[in-house]
């Protein structure tokens, strides 16, 4: 009874997981989708930090970078 119970809770909590992940589409705009007078230039000199866990994997993707 309690397996039955578990495995039902773990199969809508998957079910529920792939509704969550969404799937939409990725945004296609463009520069020209931007409203008028969009100064990108007001960013000039900004800098974004990134951090990465110590794996293979990650090292493998920044290293074909």
């Amino acid at each position: 009874m309690i397996k039955k119970a578990i495995a039902t809770a773990l199969l809508l909590f998957a079910a529920l997981c792939t509704v969550w992940a969404g799937g939409g589409e990725e945004s296609t705009r463009s520069d020209s989708d931007m409203p008028e007078g969009f100064d990108w230039r007001r960013f000039e000199g900004t800098s974004i930090v990134a951090n990465f866990p110590k794996h293979g994997h990650y090292n493998a993707a920044l290293d074909a970078a």
